[in-house]
Parts: structure tokens; sequence; C-alpha cells
């Protein structure tokens, strides 16, 4: 490949043919990879002197740690996805502290490790770092990656703003939709801990009998089927930000256990017996009014007090027509971008449309919708 020409991703691995496995997905969404042999990079070295065309870094190499630090020194804006074989939890949290985004199992016939991979192929932007000039138009202007223009909006990137250089634990409330989780990604991004890795955990997804080993971790050969030691959610966070989404889900025993954990700051593996510390900032959100759920005893008051402590409401779109114009644009583009087409100007009629409709399901329904005119126009017209 030419000095200069254009690619996603950065393909460090040894192995030809698991690499050719991770370019067919990588096809699959429509970005271009480059691969290259450990033994092609010297790691104390240069590191990747192709690496400012690329979003993403996906490694697999015993120089892991050291190539993800030169990477993060080097390209600060570059995600870096570790791929490892049986890895220990000290390699782990190795690789996060030096950088690394995510840690994976680089056996990708694992469900959760090729579902976590492919969720990072889907935040890239296809030709993101090659394709400025080939657009109708800017794109529009944001805060923090927030489109907005109505009070509402103003309030939080205030408010994201006043946070940023505070470890402030932080509550995002709002009903389904909304983009709780871009506000969350917004206050890591902007704030003191940007440099560690931000970890997501989803209260409502995580099964009572699976939430302390997915919060804490475990040792190897704690249970029947842990093959190997994993660190846990909050040692991921360790340095960074641990987002709680949808806490309000966690049932009564995940609230005790957490509660504990956060208020000592250190937990205890499952098969362990040394405590673990952490140092993370907390994030969390929900679409219930945490009052009434105190109130009715199905959470715990000491808890919601605890993460609490600044609190940011995301009104539902309906409520703020102002945001409904600029959150298109912002949509039109970002779908444009993704499958590789010039985005089309809102007409005055399409805007006055957008924001006579109630959107019950509030910016996550407006995106669907821009997409489907976008893509399928026979359905839609902007």
């Amino acid at each position: 490949m030419q000095q200069g020409a254009p690619f996603d991703i950065v393909i460090i691995d040894d192995d030809v043919l698991h690499a050719r496995h991770l370019t067919r997905i990588a096809t699959a969404y429509h970005l271009g990879t480059h691969h290259l042999g450990s033994s092609q990079i010297d790691p104390r070295g240069d590191a990747l002197e192709r690496a400012p065309m690329a979003q993403l870094a996906i490694i697999k190499s015993d120089d892991d740690t050291e190539l993800v630090r030169q990477i993060t020194l080097l390209h600060p804006d570059m995600t870096t996805i570790v791929l490892k074989d049986g890895s220990q939890a000290a390699d782990v949290l190795a690789c996060v502290r030096a950088g690394a985004r995510d840690v994976l199992p680089a056996d990708l016939s694992n469900p959760e490790a090729l579902a976590r991979l492919k969720r990072h192929f889907g935040q890239c932007r296809p030709g993101g770092s090659s394709r400025s000039g080939d657009r109708a138009g800017p794109a529009p202007s944001t805060r923090f990656g927030l489109a907005g223009a109505s009070v509402a909006m103003t309030q939080i990137t205030d408010t994201i703003e006043r946070l940023g250089n505070s470890d402030t634990t932080t509550l995002i409330e709002g009903p389904t939709g909304v983009g709780k989780e871009l506000v969350a990604l917004a206050l890591h991004n902007h704030g003191r801990r940007a440099g560690g890795p931000l970890i997501a955990v989803n209260c409502g997804a995580t099964p009572d009998d699976l939430l302390e080993g997915e919060f804490f971790g475990y040792e190897k050969g704690a249970f029947s089927g842990a093959v190997n030691s994993y660190p846990g959610k909050l040692a991921l966070a360790d340095g960074g930000t641990l987002f709680l989404d949808e806490i309000g889900e966690l049932s009564m025993a995940g609230q005790v256990k957490l509660l504990r954990a956060l208020e000592a700051k250190q937990c205890y593996r499952l098969g362990g017996r040394k405590a673990h510390d952490f140092n993370i900032r907390i994030v969390a959100a929900t679409n219930r009014r945490l009052e009434d759920e105190v109130a009715a005893g199905r959470f715990r008051s000491d808890l919601f007090y605890r993460i609490a402590v600044a609190r940011i409401k995301v009104p539902k779109l309906r409520d703020r027509p102002a945001d409904i114009a600029p959150l298109a644009q912002h949509f039109l583009h970002q779908i444009a971008a993704a499958t590789g087409t010039t985005p089309p100007q809102l007409a005055e009629c399409a805007i006055a449309a957008l924001e006579a409709h109630d959107w019950p399901g509030n910016a996550r329904e407006l995106r669907n919708a821009i997409e489907v005119a976008l893509i399928n126009p026979e359905q839609g017209t902007l």
C-alpha cells in the first residue's frame, strides 16, 4: 500500500489467516484494512508510520502492550483493540492502562468477542480519514459531539463543560432513545479521564447470577466454565469511566454489591482472596424516575444519593423542537458517510414535516427515519 492511500483499520497480526478473517468482517462494514506483521514494526521505534490515516488499530502480537503504548502516544485519536489468546487479568489490565480501548479473545468464534468487535467496526466511518471533500456542504456544528440548538441542549453542554475537570459522579436521566449514552461519552471524552478507558455495563441486561462476575471479575477455576481469569468491569475501567447504563433496572442484590464496592473503592473477584483497588469515575443513566423507585422500595436510597451527585436531564425530543433540524442534519451526514454517499440538503418542507411529528421514539426514531429516507427513498423523501 502506498503512503497516503486511504484505509480505516490497521491489523497487526502474524497469523495471515486470522488477519484475513478480520478483513472479511471489516469489509462487511465497508471498511478498508491494511495488514502488517509484527516483524514489519519496531514497537520501540516509530510504530505504524501509516497510522495517522487509520481510525482503528487491531493488535494481535506478543508486543501488544508496547505497541498500544506507542500508538496511543503517537496517535491519541486512534482507537486500539487488542486480541489475546488465554489472557490473564494482569495482561488485560496492562493493555488497558497502556491505552487500549478494549481487549478481546483472539478466538473470533467466541460470540461475545465477535459482537464487541463488530460494535467497534460499526462506530468507524468508512473512508473517514480521507473523504473530506466529497460532501454537499459542511456537517452541522456540534458541541461535545452533541447536535442541537435548544435551551435544554445548551444547558446539557454547559453542564458537561462545568464537570469536565472533576470526577463528580453523574446521573443522566431521560426517556429511552434521547441519547443518554452520547452524553456519557461526551462527559468522558471531555473530562480529565479522557485518556483512560470508558467501560459500559448494561445493568438491565446482566442476570443476577452473572452480575458479580461481570462487575468484579473472577479467577480461573472459580466456577464451572471459568477457564480463564477475568478482571471485571470495575478493574477494566480503572483510570477511566464506568458507565452504568439503565441503573434503575439493577436488582436489589446487585445494588447492595455495587454500593459496597463503590464506597470501599475495592472488590474481591469470584474465587479470589485478595482485594483489588480501582480508581474510576461513575456515570450512570436511567429512563426511570429514581426518586419514585426509592419511594416504592425498588431502589436503595443510599445508592441513589451515591450516584446522583450531579444530574443531567435529557428531555423528550418533542419537548425541544429546536433540536430536530440540527439532529436530522447530523444524522444525514453520519449515515451518508457510512454508506459512501453524498448527504442531501434538507428542504424546508422536510424540516417542517419533521418538526410537526411527535417522535415518541425520540432521537433514535428520528435517526431511523432519516436512514430509511436516505437509503430507501421510495419509502420516504427528504
